[in-house]
């Protein structure tokens, strides 16, 4: 537990410190993506707003243009009344230009609108009236660099066009524009961010700017990205500004066709102070995130703490119940001993009371003193079982085992305990299940015992099922699941949890009515337990139980062997002796079959050996044992008939074996299918023991005869007795057993081939049944109810839809119940 508790503590810093690094990270990249957000965004509106100014500015020049281009036409060189045009045509520009002036062919200035000048200036040195001068013929528009104007005594940029007199340069018409032009576009996007605007022409010389700067007008600017031959129309780029010297941010646009470059800048402190804003308030909320995370951390280190304390505490108590505990079951187990020796030698005196001879009264208190003291034993037993798996003392014996041979001995255990219920034990393996594993086979079986005697206790009528499933094989190893399911009391659901503790049952009311001590499921809990499994239920109250395990077994590699099974012939029953000395294997999967077939030809003096399956007949062959013929039936699980022979007659290269086929099939296409095969013969279930010698001695070579024995009986209640006995050659033991067992395996048989022929596992399930069914039914005389079954089969057979289920199972249940009605008086007459 302190391992556990160090464990979780260990877990728990790691996933907080995780949390942390997680959240930290998770901050910082949000940080980062904000950043680049934010430079990016402020790249975008620079851009933009480039544009835009020089858009702006573009339209003011074009309309000064125009001005010009108007103006121009119109000038004689009468100042008077130019200044009166200028006047009125003024108002298109005033907005953006402060000065409209006329220089004359000599470079005197001749006219201007702020003032009539007291002297002519001579502005012939100016570059924007040299350019038109020394290129007379050019009308073109020119853009000056800035210049202190000497009248206005301004800063300005000039915009200047040529004037024509009789097509001879005759002067320049001059429009002046204010800086004034960017502070008014700056206040249109925004003046209340610190940006810088700037206009700057194709040789780097800086035209205007906002905000203003001594130093900024005039100033050359070489190193700008925008002046190289390569640059886009548009863009953006950082550095350090060359007027302002910060690190800035800058959008600029170029319009070729005046060579101008626009340019809009913002200082990275500008750009940077809603990011420095944001990142304050993230880093907050990371740091209270990740205090929250340590105080989370100090809280469960200490809850920690406090139930190590605490778990040191319960195991210190823990081991001292324990060692009570241990003391206990060596107590008990001493005891339980000490109590079997006395146990036992009552009841051997007993058995020896039982030869002597006794009242009718003395008999039944002897016999009543022997069930209690039996009982009595059991407890004594359970006690001592459950004291050494306590005490720890219980070891398991592995060895090889035949799984099938382990379940038939269970079977025999099992069903002397159905006494007169009216129960079906049905046994059902999976065909891929290995049929030879290691491990302790008894302790095994003793939880199997202990559950299905459960079930049969607590269950009055329906079926007990056990069943053994293949989950997965390797190849070393099987893992299976064994599970006991029977229709009985069931158990609720909030007693799940206590069904397997030691001296409980589901409810107090359960010892009273079916007896127990409540230690067998604790006791087979714990063993499959020691196994390796674990045994588990499920079950609801009135519904009946199932209880299962899974196990993994490792796999054997002795071979399976078909059991021989010595002849006992009762002894008020003299063999006719027909077939004496034959050895003869029986390969059939009905167990009931099997007994008829082991009981007629023992009688007539053969040595029988049994095998469920044709694997199984195939092994026993394959041992190199001696048998003289093989009875062969026709479906089977795991390997049929058919398949069965052709390996005997193609892989063993057995040719001269007589196979003769035992199988209910009467149509002429399965006979053919026998031939085929490579069987000499075919027998039809039920079959006449006369027969069936006959056919064995014709092939055999043995011709000993005897005289059967026919028994005389009369057709009762619908049940052929006559022909029964015939088939059982007068043999009313046989046929009172026999008839015994066919009654009992029909209860239940409907809801079989039901959930059969609903299943897709094994679309032939339902049709093996039914066939079956056909040959048993036939064999006791039940004729009515083979011919129904035989019918039932081909449709099977051919393939049903499901609609079709419910009168095919109501016909056969009407049958049934016919056939049970008229079974009655017949097994009243053949007890056994």
């Amino acid at each position: 537990m302190n391992n556990t508790n160090r464990r979780l503590r260990w877990i728990t810093s790691l996933a907080v410190m995780t949390v942390l690094v997680g959240v930290w990270i998770t901050a910082a990249l949000i940080l980062q993506n904000l950043l680049r957000t934010t430079v990016h965004d402020e790249d975008l509106r620079n851009a933009g707003q480039a544009q835009a100014f020089a858009e702006y500015s573009s339209s003011s020049i074009k309309r000064i243009d125009e001005f010009m281009l108007d103006t121009r036409e119109v000038y004689d060189g009468n100042a008077e009344k130019f200044a009166s045009l200028v006047k009125r045509r003024q108002a298109n520009i005033a907005d953006i230009a402060f000065q409209v002036g006329v220089i004359d062919k000599d470079g005197l200035l001749a006219f201007t609108n702020l003032s009539k000048p007291k002297q002519r200036s001579d502005l012939s040195d100016r570059e924007h009236f040299q350019v038109h001068k020394q290129a007379p013929f050019a009308d073109k528009l020119f853009i000056s660099t800035p210049l202190k104007g000497r009248v206005s005594g301004l800063w300005s940029i000039q915009l200047t066009r040529p004037i024509f007199k009789e097509g001879l340069f005759d002067g320049v018409l001059v429009v002046s524009i204010s800086p004034s032009l960017l502070a008014a576009f700056n206040a249109k996007i925004g003046g209340d961010i610190k940006r810088s605007v700037g206009i700057i022409n194709a040789k780097g010389v800086v035209l205007a700017r906002y905000p203003e700067s001594a130093t900024a007008i005039g100033q050359v600017v070489k190193d700008s990205p925008f002046l190289t031959a390569s640059a886009p129309i548009s863009g953006t780029y950082r550095r350090i500004g060359s007027i302002n010297k910060q690190d800035s941010l800058f959008g600029y646009y170029k319009t070729p066709e005046y060579g101008l470059n626009f340019v809009i800048g913002v200082p990275m402190d500008t750009v940077m102070a809603p990011y420095r804003q944001s990142r304050q308030q993230i880093i907050a909320v990371t740091v209270s995130i990740s205090l929250l995370l340590l105080a989370f951390w100090l809280m469960a280190f200490r809850a920690f703490s406090k139930l190590e304390k605490t778990q040191r505490d319960l195991e210190q108590a823990r081991d001292s119940a324990h060692s009570a505990s241990i003391a206990k079951s060596e107590f008990l187990a001493n005891m339980s001993h000490e109590i079997r020796t006395p146990m036992n030698a009552i009841l051997g005196m007993l058995h020896l009371l039982h030869t002597t001879e006794l009242t009718t009264r003395q008999t039944d208190y002897t016999k009543k003193t022997e069930k209690a003291a039996r009982s009595l034993l059991r407890l004594v037993d359970d006690i001592l079982n459950i004291s050494k798996i306590e005490a720890r003392k219980i070891e398991l014996d592995l060895r090889p085992f035949e799984l099938q041979s382990m379940l038939d001995d269970l079977s025999v255990i099992l069903s002397a305990n159905l006494n007169d219920k009216a129960l079906a034990l049905r046994f059902m393996v999976d065909p891929d299940v290995p049929p030879v594993l290691r491990g302790d086979d008894m302790r095994l079986q003793q939880v199997l015992i202990n559950i299905g005697g459960n079930a049969i206790k607590f269950s009055q009528e329906g079926e007990i099922l056990i069943r053994v499933q293949l989950i997965e094989k390797s190849a070393n190893d099987a893992l299976l699941e064994f599970s006991v399911r029977d229709n009985g009391i069931g158990v609720a659901k909030e007693n799940h949890i206590h069904i397997f503790d030691s001296f409980s049952q589901a409810d107090t009311s359960t010892t009273r009515r079916y007896g127990g001590t409540g230690l067998g499921l604790s006791i087979s809990s714990r063993i499959v337990a020691l196994l390796g499994g674990e045994l588990k239920i499920d079950s609801a109250l009135g519904l009946g139980s199932r209880f299962y395990f899974q196990i993994r077994l490792p796999l054997s590699e002795m071979p399976a062997k078909a059991v021989v099974i010595p002849v006992s012939v009762p002894a008020d029953i003299k063999p006719p002796g027909r077939l004496a000395g034959l050895r003869l294997l029986v390969v059939e999967d009905n167990e009931i079959n099997q007994l008829v077939a082991h009981g007629l030809l023992s009688l007539e003096g053969a040595n029988i050996t049994l095998a469920g399956n044709g694997q199984l007949g195939l092994d026993a062959i394959a041992s190199k044992a001696p048998f003289d013929a093989v009875l062969m039936d026709m479906q089977m699980p795991v390997m049929d008939g058919c398949a069965a022979t052709r390996v005997i007659r193609q892989e063993l290269g057995l040719s001269h074996l007589p196979i003769i086929a035992m199988t209910a099939n009467a149509m002429s296409a399965d006979r053919q299918a026998c031939v085929e095969a490579g069987m000499n013969d075919h027998i039809g279930k039920p079959f006449k023991l006369d027969e069936l010698v006959a056919t064995l001695q014709r092939w055999t070579g043995h011709a000993r005869e005897a005289t059967a024995v026919l028994a005389t009986a009369s057709t009762t209640h619908g049940i052929d007795i006559v022909a029964a006995l015939g088939r059982l050659d007068g043999n009313e033991n046989l046929f009172a057993s026999k008839l015994h067992s066919f009654a009992t395996s029909l209860k239940g048989l409907p809801s079989q081939i039901n959930a059969q022929l609903r299943s897709d596992a094994d679309p032939q399930a339902a049709s093996r049944t039914l066939h079956t069914l056909k040959g048993l039914a036939a064999t006791v005389g039940a004729e009515q109810l083979a011919q129904v079954a035989a019918k039932l089969e081909s449709r099977a057979q051919n393939g049903m839809q499901t609609n079709d289920y419910e009168p095919m199972l109501a016909q056969l249940q009407q049958a049934i119940d016919t056939t049970l009605l008229a079974l009655k008086p017949v097994l009243a007459r053949y007890q056994v």
